[in-house]
């Protein structure tokens, strides 16, 4: 009888541990919207009698023995380090890594993007055990790749890397798997895409939109509270509507995060106690029941940000609310093209069951009614599946706006309220979105 496989599972910084002991108890991770990539893994070893050895970069430290699996929370030493200090932080971590896999052997070893430099773990080849990049985060922002030669280098190693030694790459989303084989030109093993999965009950439980005409307008944001997550421009965002149209806006920021003090600080000193609502991080019932409450979903995420996939994007669609967000979102393609940069979210709301959102960084609302959409120079994107329709404006005249097509077009119909702003162009575009 062949030994049970081995599997070395580097999976990020999240808990682990937590994750593990809500999983082997029969609970969900209800502070997660998403079913938890650990819990997943999990369920295969069990499944398979696959032995599995976890390891997060959590803070905690803990190590749980159970069975077939081992599960730790190995923190990063110097984890928030800068300059040499940082990188001598991603040369220790991928050196504990690599002792971990001489001393218990797996027949693979799986590494989520984040727990250190790729080139690394070179050494797994030499000893003959099979690397799999699981790639949560993109290589670089994308339309931002690093200028400096140090950010230059260490793409170049990375390319290395998927040229001669990965033996395979899952990726979260198409703009992972772009700059992949943008690096790599050929990557030594096969490339695949894969999808965060959800629980489709607690989608259908979230109550309809609330009527169009209700005020105050209610917008929501959803997801880490830091800097380039776009919370301060969302502040700046309620401010300046707040001055511009006075009890008309309404905001819920669900989440925390190191910005969460700062933001609270901001709100205080801005007056903006009775607009800006800060909830802190919710579990998956709290958050639908804001789902339910919300008009739209805002996601104003912006250019350094280095996710491969907005989860708070894929959930705003899923729950069936409109959403306005930056280009840093949906930057590759899933069906059809991206979008551009997000401003200032301005609204003014026409009658019927017309709504307007658009993106200004002057901090306009918008203007006029449906004689606004041009006819000449419009770019017109379908959801699949609804009755939805994007029109683009052209920016100052000189170029049209690029519509969006839906990033789930193929499974779920879509809400998508996008913004352009044209290189070379004074940003001042806006989308109509319409219900036929």
């Amino acid at each position: 009888m062949a030994p049970p496989r081995r599997i070395l599972y580097a999976i990020g910084p999240g808990d682990a541990v937590h994750v593990y002991r809500e999983w082997s108890e029969g609970r969900e991770v209800t502070a997660e919207t998403s079913i938890t990539f650990s819990s997943q893994f999990f369920d295969y070893c069990l499944q398979t009698s696959t032995e599995a050895f976890a390891v997060s970069s959590h803070p905690r430290r803990e190590v749980v023995r159970e069975g077939l699996f081992v599960v730790e929370n190995r923190p990063k030493r110097f984890a928030n380090a800068n300059g040499a200090f940082y990188h001598l932080s991603e040369l220790h971590y991928a050196a504990s890594i690599l002792w971990t896999a001489l001393c218990h052997r797996p027949d693979a070893v799986i590494i989520d993007s984040g727990t250190t430099h790729w080139f690394l773990l070179a050494p797994l080849r030499i000893a003959r055990i099979p690397v799999i990049a699981s790639m949560h985060n993109v290589l670089w922002p994308p339309g931002f790749p690093p200028s400096r030669p140090a950010g230059r280098l260490l793409l170049w190693l990375a390319g290395w890397f998927w040229r001669h030694i990965a033996q395979a790459t899952i990726c979260v989303s198409p703009e992972c798997e772009r700059q992949v084989h943008a690096i790599a030109g050929k990557p030594r093993g096969r490339v695949f895409q894969y999808r965060a999965q959800f629980r489709r009950s607690l989608f259908e439980s979230v109550a309809p939109r609330p009527p169009h005409e209700l005020r105050p307008f209610r917008v929501l944001f959803v997801g880490r509270v830091e800097a380039n997550k776009g919370v301060f421009d969302l502040v700046a965002m309620a401010e300046r509507l707040n001055t511009l149209l006075p009890g008309q806006f309404e905001w819920h920021v669900c989440g925390h995060g190191s910005a969460s003090a700062e933001v609270a600080r901001q709100v205080r000193s801005r007056g903006l106690q009775d607009v800006v609502f800060l909830l802190g991080k919710l579990d998956q019932g709290a958050l639908r029941n804001e789902y339910g409450w919300a008009h739209l979903v805002v996601v104003p995420t912006r250019s350094d940000i280095g996710e491969g996939l907005s989860m708070a994007a894929a959930e705003a669609v899923l729950a069936q609310r409109p959403v306005v967000s930056s280009d840093r979102c949906f930057r590759g393609r899933f069906r059809g093209g991206a979008a551009g940069r997000c401003g200032e979210l301005c609204g003014d709301h026409p009658p019927s069951r017309r709504g307007w959102y658009g993106i200004c960084p002057e901090g306009r609302g918008v203007q006029g009614g449906p004689a606004a959409v041009p006819r000449s120079g419009e770019r017109v994107a379908r959801g699949v599946g609804s009755s939805h329709r994007l029109a683009g404006l052209s920016c100052q005249g000189r170029s049209p706006a690029q519509g969006y097509h839906s990033s789930a077009a193929s499974t779920i119909p879509t809400r998508m309220i996008v913004a352009r702003s044209l290189v070379g162009c004074q940003p001042r575009t806006f989308f109509a979105f319409e219900e036929s």
